[in-house]
């Protein structure tokens, strides 16, 4: 299953409605969530990908602190 600029738009869609900015830090599992609820993809190196591809465009903002790496959607 290929990425399409439409998905990663759906997903960042999404949590701006959502205002997950709101919610600070959370770990890449809460957002692998998110995205496989948006995408309805259950398959991990997919999610990952995606969650790769929003990273690089500066959606996340990253915060490692320690050995915890932790994202705070950025709009």
């Amino acid at each position: 299953m290929d990425i399409t600029p439409n998905s990663l738009e759906n997903v960042i869609r999404y949590m701006e409605m959502k205002n997950l900015f709101n919610l600070g830090y959370n770990k890449y599992g809460f957002f692998k969530n998110v995205i496989r609820f948006v995408l309805n993809n259950n398959d991990h190196e997919f999610c990952r990908c995606v969650f790769q591809k929003l990273l690089n465009k500066k959606v996340f903002q990253k915060s490692k602190r320690g050995r915890v790496t932790r994202y705070i959607f950025n709009t």
